[in-house]
C-alpha cells in the first residue's frame, strides 16, 4: 500500500499593523543590504546575521543604526496612515552630487470594492519570507551586472507620501534625483496580504562608458 502526503498552504489573517511591521523591517533589511554590497559603507560597518532563512549583514555602526531606526520608525507611521507611496535609497557621487543608482520600492495596498485600502488580508507567513528572502538575494547578486562604483560616493532616502501626510520638520523637500540614460532592472515583489511592494533599481549607463 502506498499512501502519499499532500502540503497545503496554509494563509494567516494579517493586520494593517503587522503588515507595516514587516514592511518597515523589510526595507531596513533591504537597504543595509544595499549599503553594504554597493560599498557605500565598509563592511566593518555591518554585522552579519541569519534572518529569513539566510545571511544577511545589517547596520552595526552606532550612527547608521541610530538614522536607519529613526527613518524606518517614520516609514512606519506613514505606513500606518496609508501614506507612504514609494521609498527610494539613491546613490550619488560624493564630488559632483550626480545621481548614480536608484533603488526603488513602490508601496500599494490591496483594495475593497469601493477602492478603499483594505486594513486587513490574508498570507502564508512562510510565503512572505520567501518573498523577501529572495529579494535580498537579489540585491546580493546585483553586483553582478550593476556597473562598478569609482570613486567616493554618498546616499539618499527619499519617501514619496500623500499630499496631506504629516512631515517631521526634519524632513526636507527635494527633487526626485532622477538618472540621465537610466537603465532599470526589475526585482521580485513583496505581498504581505495587505501591502504590494514593487522594487526595481536604475543605474546611469554613463558608468559604463
Amino acid at each position: 500500500i502506498t499512501t502519499t502526503t499532500t502540503q497545503t498552504a496554509t494563509s494567516e489573517a494579517i493586520s494593517l499593523r503587522g503588515s507595516c511591521a514587516i514592511i518597515k523591517e523589510f526595507f531596513g533589511d533591504s537597504v543595509c543590504s544595499i549599503l553594504d554590497q554597493r560599498g557605500i559603507y565598509p563592511r566593518t560597518h555591518f554585522k552579519r546575521v541569519c534572518k529569513y532563512d539566510r545571511p544577511i549583514f545589517v547596520a552595526d555602526n552606532p550612527e547608521l543604526k541610530e538614522f536607519l531606526q529613526k527613518y524606518m520608525d517614520q516609514v512606519e507611521r506613514w505606513l500606518l496612515k496609508c501614506d507612504l507611496k514609494k521609498l527610494v535609497l539613491v546613490i550619488l557621487s560624493r564630488d559632483t552630487n550626480e545621481p548614480l543608482e536608484r533603488w526603488v520600492f513602490n508601496v500599494s495596498m490591496e483594495r475593497d470594492e469601493n477602492m478603499n485600502p483594505k486594513l486587513q488580508g490574508r498570507r502564508d507567513p512562510k510565503a512572505i519570507q520567501a518573498d523577501i528572502r529572495t529579494i535580498i538575494r537579489q540585491i546580493t547578486m546585483s553586483v553582478t551586472y550593476l556597473p562598478l562604483i569609482d570613486g567616493p560616493v554618498k546616499f539618499d532616502l527619499l519617501a514619496y507620501t500623500s499630499v496631506d501626510s504629516e512631515v517631521p520638520i526634519e524632513f526636507e523637500e527635494t527633487d526626485a534625483m532622477e538618472l540621465d540614460d537610466a537603465e532599470e532592472v526589475k526585482l521580485h515583489d513583496l505581498d504581505s496580504g495587505v501591502h504590494k511592494v514593487g522594487t526595481s533599481v536604475q543605474y546611469s549607463t554613463k558608468m559604463f562608458s
